[in-house]
């Protein structure tokens, strides 16, 4: 069979197996090549990954820290509130709460008081103090003193100080939300001037 190919045919056969070498070749260097790419590829996701994960990190440990200083500062404004001037002031507010036909409330009283629900307005809209934490704890004074005086406080606005007690007013009329969530007003804004210090 060898005498009958001649060179024509051997030329043939091996260019045939030329061709199948150089595709064999061919398609394990393309296979080789792609891999790499994908490993190349790969490395580069882990990478992104990683990176983004610090980032996650960072933005977490930054974000616990903002936390950690809200809360801080909601209780400095807890130790004020405990003041004697601050706890004076309130035990005659609540005296006059209570029996308001026996009690003479004074005027410097109920100044001290709602400066104090001012300064938290102001701590917690700035965001210096936590919203959540500062409603918890001072909100029920709020409401109790907010109850019984506003009518006088609305009287005394449009003939004297038009920004008295927004604190006060602001604080009772949110409503409460959990910690990350926006705490929302029973009935609407306070006044506009409540949100401007």
């Amino acid at each position: 069979m060898a005498d009958k190919l001649g060179f024509s045919g051997w030329s043939t056969i091996i260019a045939t197996w030329v061709g199948i070498a150089g595709a064999g070749v061919g398609g394990w260097t393309a296979i080789e090549q792609q891999q790499k790419a994908i490993e190349g590829e790969q490395r580069q996701a882990q990478k992104e990954f990683e990176q983004a994960e610090k980032e996650y990190g960072q933005q977490e440990r930054q974000f616990l820290a903002e936390v950690k200083t809200t809360y801080i500062e909601t209780f400095k404004m807890f130790e004020i509130f405990n003041r004697s001037d601050q706890l004076a002031a309130r035990e005659k507010i609540y005296d006059f709460i209570r029996e308001p036909a026996k009690q003479n409330l004074k005027l410097n009283d109920v100044f001290i008081f709602f400066d104090f629900f001012d300064a938290l307005q102001i701590c917690v809209i700035n965001e210096i103090c936590d919203e959540y934490v500062a409603t918890e704890l001072f909100k029920p004074y709020a409401e109790d003193v907010w109850k019984v005086l506003q009518d006088d406080v609305a009287m005394y606005r449009k003939e004297t100080n038009p920004k008295l007690g927004i604190g006060v007013e602001w604080l009772a009329l949110l409503t409460p939300s959990p910690p990350g969530e926006e705490a929302v007003s029973t009935e609407g804004s306070a006044p506009s001037s409540a949100a401007q210090p």
